[in-house]
């Protein structure tokens, strides 16, 4: 049952992440060389990121070893769990299914809104 705290955990970041009116882009994992964790103040945060990549800048889910990478020197940041990177560290740390995880993480998804990604999350809780 560790996915579904995992899961609830998820959605306090976005809805924080929404109440805050921090930026959200389903594109980018999190934009720039480095994310400031999600405990910045808005108006020093400045960098857009994802539901994944939210969540990879929030202090619980970073405690837990679900992080952004900083090593490929690139302007776009991606979550890292034990080995794996990206879409695999999504999968494996949330214990979701391949196209659970594609339907809530995927960048093809660019104009998704944070409300629809809280829906998602919220339909994933109680399907669970």
């Amino acid at each position: 049952m560790a996915h579904i705290e995992r899961l609830t955990q998820l959605l306090r970041v976005l809805r924080q992440v929404r109440d805050e009116a921090r930026p959200f882009d389903q594109a980018v994992w999190a934009r720039g060389r480095t994310a400031p964790l999600l405990t910045t103040p808005v108006n020093e945060c400045g960098t857009a990121s994802c539901a994944a990549g939210w969540a990879a800048r929030d202090p619980w889910f970073v405690k837990q070893g679900f992080a952004l990478n900083d090593d490929r020197g690139c302007d776009n940041l991606s979550p890292e769990f034990r080995a794996a990177r990206g879409s695999a560290a999504c999968r494996m740390f949330f214990e979701l299914s391949y196209d659970e995880t594609e339907h809530l993480f995927s960048g093809l998804h660019t104009r998704r809104t944070i409300d629809e990604s809280i829906k998602i999350v919220e339909r994933f809780i109680r399907e669970a």
